[in-house]
C-alpha cells in the first residue's frame, strides 16, 4: 500500500536533502574560516604528513619529471619496421589480448 501523496517527496528525501544542506553549510564555513587570517593565540588544525607519506610525495614528483614516452624505444621499433627487421611474435599478442579481454 502506497500511503505517499502523488507527488509529495518522501520523509527520506527531505531529510536527504536537509543534510544536504547542512553539510553545504559546514563546507562553506569551514571554507570562509580556513581563508581567515589566524588569529594570535588561535590554535589550528595543522596536517603533519608521515615520512612514508612525504616519500610518496618525492616519488611522485620525480615521476611527474619523466617523459610520457621512451622516445629511444620509439626510434629502435621505427628503425626496425623500416628495414624489415621488427619481429612480431603472434602468440604472444593473441595472449596479452584474451587477458585483456578476460579482465573486463
Amino acid at each position: 500500500m502506497n500511503i505517499k501523496g502523488v507527488g509529495s517527496p518522501s520523509v527520506n528525501d527531505i531529510k536527504s536533502r536537509e543534510n544536504l544542506q547542512k553539510t553545504e553549510k559546514v563546507d562553506v564555513d569551514a571554507g570562509k574560516n580556513a581563508a581567515a587570517p589566524e588569529k594570535s593565540g588561535d590554535s589550528g588544525d595543522k596536517v603533519v604528513l608521515s615520512s612514508q607519506a612525504q616519500n610518496i610525495r618525492k616519488v611522485e614528483q620525480q615521476l611527474a619529471k619523466l617523459p610520457d614516452v621512451d622516445s629511444e624505444r620509439v626510434e629502435k621499433i621505427k628503425k626496425a619496421l623500416a628495414d624489415g627487421s621488427y619481429q612480431i611474435n603472434s602468440r604472444s599478442v593473441a595472449e596479452k589480448l584474451l587477458n585483456f579481454e578476460q579482465d573486463f
